[in-house]
């Protein structure tokens, strides 16, 4: 006798609290499963956008356009909500998918300034991320440097985030983005996990955090406002 199909059992809003944790690729495919699930990964108040599954195994010295079907992947999956609002987004970042150009030139030319591809940016700024309470992001940094997550073009950081976690990133502002255009009134929790920081750029945001009421600093490394002469 065949199993019992005991996922179908459950209730739709259930089904759609297991998909809020699932990367949103594996979410999507779930719409193939019948016409009731469907729309159901298109209702939950959560998605997880992850880099990995996109990323060409044995291609170190590859660069190029790998990384499209990320990017494109995400707005679409951020577009198609069913009048869900997007509550909680979670960013996984491989370095090739945030890094523009050849990592080995930024390698071997210490002083050349890296620059991030502007699209994650724009998931970032996304209409449907306009009222995220809760955001993640990750970096998985191999040879050059963390990502800067570009936190004063947050849409939703004035109005309604609440919970900001940066893990494996650079906690210091972007050369477009002056600290003076920060604010963050409703965030209440903090986490700066496995990252690089900036002493004064931390004030900085702390400071415009009037309702935090926790600070979480995990394995961090303070990071030197100018670099070691060796670099010049």
């Amino acid at each position: 006798m065949a199993s019992a199909d005991r996922l179908s059992g459950l209730a739709d809003d259930l089904l759609q609290r297991i998909l809020s944790f699932a990367p949103a690729k594996e979410a999507a495919a779930s719409a193939a499963l019948s016409r009731r699930w469907r729309p159901l990964w298109r209702r939950t108040g959560a998605l997880n956008l992850d880099s990995r599954p996109y990323s060409r195994q044995h291609s170190r010295f590859y660069h190029g356009d790998r990384f499209d079907d990320f990017f494109r992947h995400g707005k679409a999956a951020l577009a198609s909500r069913l009048g869900t609002a997007l509550k909680r987004l979670t960013l996984y970042l491989l370095e090739d998918a945030y890094l523009v150009g050849d990592k080995w030139h930024y390698r071997r030319n210490d002083d050349v300034v890296p620059e991030y591809d502007t699209r994650v940016a724009g998931l970032l700024a996304d209409p449907a991320a306009t009222a995220l309470e809760e955001l993640r992001i990750a970096g998985e940094c191999a040879f050059v440097c963390m990502y800067v997550p570009p936190l004063a073009s947050l849409s939703c950081a004035a109005t309604t985030l609440r919970v900001l976690e940066l893990h494996h990133c650079s906690f210091e502002p972007p050369p477009t983005e002056p600290s003076a255009s920060l604010a963050f009134p409703h965030l209440t929790d903090l986490t700066v996990r496995d990252c690089t920081y900036l002493e004064s750029y931390l004030q900085d945001v702390v400071d415009v955090m009037p309702a935090l009421t926790r600070l979480a600093l995990v394995d961090v490394i303070n990071k030197p406002l100018t670099p070691p002469a060796s670099f010049h």
